[in-house]
């Protein structure tokens, strides 16, 4: 038999002994089958512990004592690094081991790898597993500890890791998982990267029990994203795409990424279906109705106030007469026209920081008789030409809407000299 070049002695003497085990292996098969003399008996066979009778034929029991020795010099070759090594020139296989009720291979290692396969052969496997019978594995890896069953590991860029094909109609990685993680990765490249060309589903998930199908963390620090949708085409992450991502059955539910415009929906030429949600790179947009561009309703945007959160109760958070409460700011009646700014938070109000606008209930009490008129406008902003309220007389209620500025103050001014009091109904965030 010949055999490739060996690249180390422990391989060369593998080699030897996988030519002699064939060698010998052949003989044996040939004294069992070889027809005896007439009348003659048939040599009985050794048996497994190599004490045969001692009638047996000599040539017969040194060929099966050599097999066996050849099988523990593998053994200490085993050992000492490898578990096999086998070298053949293609297409033959080097050696085949059929196991009935053990495995075909056992490979332990005792400081090194217990089976360790590579290849130099385009399209060819390093190891190499199949199987044709239902419920059965090609290759199954278990871990009792606290490692890994299986590690792979991809050291040059651009080849994936693990390269999962799946030509009939099964799965082509089907994962479960009891408590832990079934797919973990760190580093710059991708844990799982699906790709998708006919009308089945990329990834398909399944959840039948209480939890969810799919559970995205984004990083801890807050630079990660749970979720980032793509366009194959131009790269951009949200924008550009027909479909960035689908929820639903049947019919399409919520779109990250508007078709191939940054128009906002209600100015496009494309349908809409109902129930899509779209963001257009400023603002999100609900469809109420399918059609061409269809139905749709701003959610909010940079532009927008935001949603309206009413408080628990009016709360009063200022009144310019003396001696009364909350005892905040200038406790005097309005000049003309002089604005005064007011805080919205002030009297443990319950508007926050950052909101947008806020409903409020403004009262002028002992007015300047005469007409006057009264403005409130977000502070740090030149006071507008419109008016909030109007008076004819010593005292008025009216309710404002008024946008506020970052830090949630307003401003107030009268034409006249009058006392004012400001309680605010709820604000927009």
């Amino acid at each position: 038999m010949d055999h490739a070049p060996a690249s180390s002695p422990l391989e060369a003497t593998v080699a030897d002994l996988v030519a002699e085990v064939a060698r010998l292996r052949a003989l044996v098969d040939r004294d069992r089958s070889a027809p005896t003399a007439a009348g003659a008996a048939t040599p009985p066979t050794a048996d497994r512990a190599g004490d045969g009778p001692a009638s047996a034929a000599p040539e017969v029991l040194d060929r099966r004592a050599a097999l066996r020795r050849a099988g523990m010099v593998a053994a200490g070759a085993v050992a000492g690094g490898a578990a096999l090594a086998g070298l053949a020139a293609s297409p033959a296989a080097a050696a085949t081991v059929a196991g009935s009720g053990s495995p075909g291979v056992l490979g332990t290692g005792l400081g090194g790898d217990g089976v360790s396969g590579s290849t130099d052969t385009a399209a060819a496997s390093g190891v190499y597993g199949t199987t044709g019978t239902a419920g059965a594995y090609g290759v199954f890896a278990r871990h009792s500890g606290s490692g890994y069953a299986l590690g792979v590991e991809a050291s040059s860029s651009g080849y994936a890791a693990v390269a999962v094909k799946a030509l009939g109609a099964g799965d082509g990685i089907a994962v479960t998982t009891g408590e832990g993680t079934a797919i973990f990765t760190e580093g710059g490249g991708s844990g799982l990267h699906v790709r998708t060309e006919g009308p089945a589903a990329g990834v398909a998930v399944e959840a039948l029990g209480g939890g969810p199908g799919v559970l995205v963390f984004g990083s801890s620090s807050g630079t990660g994203t749970g979720v980032a949708v793509s366009n194959v085409d131009t790269g951009a992450t949200l924008y550009g795409s027909l479909l960035g991502l689908r929820v639903g059955s049947g019919r399409q539910h919520l779109v990250l990424d508007p078709p191939f415009t940054l128009d906002p929906p209600p100015q496009r030429s494309t349908p809409g279906t109902k129930g899509a949600i779209v963001h257009d790179r400023d603002d999100l947009w609900l469809c109420l109705a399918s059609g061409t561009p269809g139905t749709w309703r701003k959610l909010g945007g940079a532009n927008t106030a935001g949603s309206f959160h009413v408080l628990p109760a009016p709360a009063r958070i200022y009144d310019s007469r003396s001696g009364t409460l909350p005892a905040v700011g200038t406790k005097k009646p309005l000049s003309p026209n002089a604005a005064r700014s007011l805080d919205l938070k002030a009297n443990a109000s319950g508007v926050p920081v950052g909101a947008t606008a806020a409903l409020l209930t403004v009262l002028v009490v002992n007015a300047s008789t005469g007409s006057g008129n009264l403005t409130v406008w977000a502070n740090g902003v030149a006071k507008p030409q419109a008016n909030t309220m109007v008076w004819g007389g010593d005292a008025g209620r009216f309710t404002a809407v008024s946008a506020l500025d970052a830090q949630a103050f307003v401003q107030v001014s009268a034409s006249l000299a009058t006392d004012v009091v400001v309680d605010v109904v709820g604000y927009y965030r």
